[in-house]
């Protein structure tokens, strides 16, 4: 099998479309969803199966297989149209399956127009999208890159492709899930058929017991009536089997095809990722940061022009209660200023009158103590003189001193 993304070998594609330039329309219908069209064919389908699966059994009427679904009453028909009806649609997301398949082999970003993927050349890309299959346009495969391709020249950012690759996966993802509504429908539809079957069967059968017990009737009349409640009681079991064993063949084959499609967009999805996102170059992201400028400009502007008057005004406020701030520190520096030039005045005048009255008193105490030890000092000098005039006359003399005598010593 050719890998992913190789070209389709000779023969395996249909005509291209003309290469005018702009991509084709998708065919029809989204087959991903389950749209009216597809489950009215998917009826028709069902319709055929049901008619041709009874066709095939009446030859073998009489049989048990055959009695199951031939001689158990409207129950069966209607179970066979629901499983006939399912296989119909997954019949239909088999072919579709088949198509999507072929669409991964397509080379849909081919290398001959460029190994990188930029905003002059991604005209080019899509021009080569239009040349391809119609059948193949509304693949998930073809459908992805295409909507990348326009996004990216539309958008100019690979951040944003990435980001709407990831959405439109899970929009597909949610179609699928979506297109299975029915097929889950029928496999809980079919099982109540069964079970309302077997009420039916045993409604009847109850009915037809309590007709045979009235009156008086013979023992073998009641005998028949008995088996016939019998024979009732088995067709409504059998149409309860039919009817499970209906919904455990249909389960398999609509979980195996979810799952296929599942597997199918997880290889589109990884497609996406390894040969678009890797090869798209968008400047750098210079338009990116020009974009977020743009739309940051954009939205600060009416919030600008709608607070710009609020704004100047709480701003002359502020500079307004500034100046008048520094008004008041001005004015205040100034009376501090005066004050301690005052204080300095005072406390000049102060000092200067306090060393003069300590001058003049040093003066006085000095010129005082001056004189008074002159004074000593001549006092001194005139009892020098006295004393030397005493020893002078005393010169040779003699002098005798007497102790008196006391009476009481």
């Amino acid at each position: 099998m050719p890998a992913l993304g190789a070209p389709l070998p000779p023969g395996a594609v249909a005509e291209p479309a003309a290469a005018t330039g702009a991509l084709p329309e998708p065919g029809g219908k989204e087959w991903g969803t389950a749209e009216s069209r597809e489950l009215w064919v998917g009826f028709l389908i069902g319709a055929g199966i049901t008619l041709g699966l009874l066709l095939l059994l009446f030859p073998f009427k009489g049989t048990y297989v055959a009695d199951l679904f031939l001689d158990r009453g409207w129950v069966p028909y209607v179970l066979v149209l629901f499983l006939g009806w399912a296989a119909g649609i997954l019949i239909l997301k088999c072919r579709r399956l088949s198509v999507e398949r072929k669409a991964l082999l397509v080379d849909v970003l081919p290398l001959h127009i460029s190994e990188t993927i930029t905003v002059e050349n991604v005209d080019e890309f899509l021009s080569y999208q239009a040349t391809l299959p119609k059948k193949l346009a509304g693949s998930y495969m073809l459908r992805r890159i295409r909507r990348g391709l326009e996004h990216f020249k539309a958008r100019e950012s690979n951040p944003e492709v990435a980001s709407m690759m990831n959405m439109q996966s899970e929009i597909d993802a949610g179609k699928i899930s979506g297109s299975y509504t029915l097929v889950k429908v029928f496999l809980w539809a079919i099982p109540i058929m069964g079970f309302i079957g077997t009420v039916l069967g045993i409604s009847t059968a109850i009915a037809g017991l309590a007709g045979g017990m009235t009156g008086t009737a013979e023992m073998s009349a009641l005998m028949d009536q008995l088996t016939d409640v019998t024979v009732g009681l088995g067709v409504a079991f059998d149409t309860t089997l039919v009817a499970l064993c209906m919904s455990i063949v249909l389960s398999f084959p609509a979980s195996g095809m979810q799952k296929a499609e599942e597997d199918l967009l997880a290889e589109v999805d990884e497609y996406s990722l390894e040969h678009l996102l890797k090869r798209l170059s968008d400047a750098g992201g210079l338009s990116d940061v020009a974009g977020n400028t743009r739309a940051l400009v954009n939205a600060l502007a009416p919030a600008l022009a709608e607070n710009q008057q609020d704004l100047l005004k709480e701003l002359r406020d502020v500079g307004q209660g500034m100046a008048d701030g520094q008004a008041k520190q001005l004015e205040l520096v100034e009376r501090t200023t005066a004050a301690i030039e005052a204080q300095r005045e005072t406390i000049e005048r102060k000092v200067g009158a306090m060393a003069e009255n300590l001058e003049a008193e040093a003066a006085h105490t000095l010129a005082t103590t001056s004189e008074r030890v002159q004074t000593s000092f001549q006092v001194l000098a005139d009892g020098m003189k006295e004393l030397n005039k005493v020893l002078r006359e005393l010169d040779g003399k003699q002098v005798k001193i007497e102790k008196k005598r006391r009476w009481f010593g």
